[in-house]
């Protein structure tokens, strides 16, 4: 079962290194602690996979968040994710103003073309005793 609202969890690609550079970026701006991280690929798998059978929809190939019992998707949990971590990150709120067929066409293709334009990009290791804190497995 999911852990309930006391954390926001990141369910990231960790075979990608845009999303574990992501990750660290995350790490290091997350002064409150407030994300708790997971692979896409680990044990929370089933649960993530039922979510989206019950509302019949395929698991999207892009950063999750699970915030207040959903999961959000896409530009909606990359916004999210600025909007939680505070700071001059919030002004990134500007771009909900961007109709979300255009915010999420933008963030696809990003997520399309990630692994072609970070190929030969050295393994990224994120195991890191900040990551190793906040990491569920």
């Amino acid at each position: 079962m999911l852990p309930a609202d006391e954390y926001l969890i990141i369910f990231f690609d960790d075979e990608c290194f845009f999303c574990r550079r992501s990750v660290q970026l995350i790490l290091q701006q997350d002064r409150k602690k407030k994300f708790k991280f997971s692979s896409q690929n680990g044990s929370y798998q089933p649960q993530i996979k039922q979510y989206f059978a019950n509302k019949k929809q395929a698991i999207p190939n892009s950063v999750l968040l699970f915030y207040k019992r959903r999961f959000l998707t896409k530009s909606d949990a990359a916004l999210m994710i600025f909007y939680q971590l505070g700071g001059w990150w919030k002004w990134m709120l500007i771009l909900w103003l961007i109709p979300p067929f255009i915010r999420d066409g933008v963030y696809d293709f990003i997520a399309k073309n990630r692994h072609l334009w970070f190929k030969n990009k050295a393994y990224c290791n994120i195991s890191t005793t900040k990551l190793q804190e906040r990491l569920i497995q």
